[in-house]
């Protein structure tokens, strides 16, 4: 029998699946959990199963020949799903019994307490302890070392049973208390567990025409949906005495209005042409290729673009006066030569050891003067020749940053003026999480104001916090 979960592996990792490998049960699921598949059930026949009678583990052998416990075939079974949350005392009290097989009446017992909490678990102990009196009573008649092992008692009187098991679940409690909840995290939008949350129709917290700064200013493009973060960069605009310049790529009227009357510089841009690109998987998205086009009608003296997915939460003085500049993110990108590889050899492939000195570039955060927007040209003219040709196209696996890369190297190539390599604070991927690790991102609040204040209490020692990767602030908003 092939149990379901089990069918992409092979070998022996499939026999530590089925639970046919010669392994102690906690090892078995403990691989199980990290294939993230429920645990199973202790082995053995139904009849086994019904009285709760832990069986060792069964091997090809036992398998062919039936259950050792009773004779009867062996039929292995994924348990119940229970709703354990991995730090409550029914959760502690599992783990202090690791040593052995646990019946769905023990999970459901400790679903139980983990849903009473340390406090509901205290005012309960006799009815835990009455709970798990009748298995106790039935492991050491069956003189199951394991059981003489966990209980250290002699004899089989209901009191010495009692006071073992009321010891082990204060102990179990006691852990609970001292092992706080952890932050609460959202599930991954991807796999379909949770719809995204648009923000409500709102006034941001900030004065009529606050973000009008013609000099310096703060240039993004957006859609409705990124509106905790537009809003978010509003604030912080004019926190800082800074002007706001947004592309409306798909904003709701009142976000219109509302940014209006704060004084938002509207960007009307050119676009690229992608009929070319239309035909390839690559640009799932035609707005992805926008930014260098956006950056070139920017309407400010010095410019910084900000992704939509990031918010601005630290001081922008110092960016300002090293024009050009761009942001790396080595620490959180490993090595990003993968990403580029194939594109440079199709677009530059005498140059591609120059790929090392700007793999780890992120464009997310890119900054330039208005009298000098060679960076931002040469930017767009990249991107344009990716766009017209299907098979560079197919190689371009990050769209408009894959432009900058390239038109990077084609700068060293050409000697010109390299732009400042800004350090990771001013690119800062939220929580400290690589984009393949966003999974596990925490929750934010979805309104702009307080979506900037959590995020300045989380990152203290950034300038820019950027959601890096699928999970964004309005995929896991509180």
């Amino acid at each position: 029998m092939i149990l379901p979960g089990c069918e992409q592996l092979h070998g022996r990792m499939r026999d530590i699946c089925e639970g046919t490998a010669d392994l102690p049960l906690a090892k078995i699921n403990a691989y199980r959990a990290m294939w993230n598949l429920l645990p199973l059930e202790s082995g053995g026949c139904e009849d086994c199963h019904k009285h709760s009678v832990p069986q060792s583990r069964p091997t090809h052998s036992h398998q062919r020949s039936g259950c050792s416990g009773c004779g009867g075939r062996l039929k292995l079974r994924p348990a119940t799903a229970i709703d354990l949350n991995g730090h409550g005392p029914g959760s502690q009290l599992l783990a202090i019994w690791a040593g052995m097989p646990h019946c769905e009446a023990c999970l459901e017992l400790a679903a139980k307490m983990d849903a009473w909490g340390p406090e509901g678990c205290e005012q309960r102990l006799d009815e835990i302890v009455e709970d798990i009196l009748p298995r106790a009573r039935s492991w050491m008649a069956e003189n199951q070392l394991w059981a003489h092992r966990l209980l250290r008692i002699a004899v089989l009187e209901d009191t010495a049973l009692r006071a073992a098991i009321r010891r082990y679940v204060r102990q179990a409690i006691e852990r609970a208390r001292n092992q706080p909840a952890p932050p609460r995290r959202k599930r991954n939008l991807r796999s379909g567990q949770k719809p995204i949350r648009e923000a409500p129709e709102q006034r941001l917290p900030i004065a009529d025409n606050s973000v009008r700064n013609k000099h310096r200013g703060i240039v993004t493009g957006a859609r409705a949906l990124h509106w905790p973060c537009l809003g978010a960069l509003a604030i912080e605009a004019a926190n800082q005495g800074l002007g706001l310049a947004v592309a409306d790529h798909g904003l709701k009227p009142w976000q219109q209005k509302e940014l209006s009357r704060v004084g938002v510089h509207w960007v009307v841009h050119d676009k690229p042409n992608i009929d070319i690109a239309k035909n390839r998987k690559a640009p799932s998205d035609p707005q992805a290729w926008w930014k260098p086009w956006v950056c070139a009608a920017s309407p400010f003296d010095e410019s910084v673009w900000v992704d939509s997915d990031a918010v601005v939460v630290g001081d922008l003085t110092d960016l300002f006066s090293v024009l050009p500049s761009i942001t790396t993110q080595e620490q959180w990108c490993g090595n990003g030569s993968r990403l580029y590889s194939k594109l440079v050899r199709a677009v530059l492939p005498q140059h591609k050891s120059t790929l090392r000195v700007y793999e780890n570039v992120n464009s997310g955060v890119v900054a330039w003067a208005k009298s000098d927007t060679s960076i931002i040209d040469d930017w767009r003219v990249m991107c344009q020749t990716i766009l017209d040709n299907p098979k560079k196209v197919g190689k371009c696996t990050v769209r408009d940053q894959s432009g900058l890369v390239m038109s990077l190297i084609d700068r060293y190539r050409r000697n010109k003026m390299p732009p400042r390599m800004l350090p990771s604070k001013y690119n800062w991927p939220a929580d400290g999480l690589r984009a393949k690790e966003s999974g596990r991102r925490l929750a934010i609040p979805i309104i702009p104001e307080q979506l900037l204040e959590e995020a300045k209490r989380r990152h203290p020692t950034a300038v820019v916090v950027h959601w890096l990767g699928g999970i964004k602030p309005w995929k896991i908003a509180e």
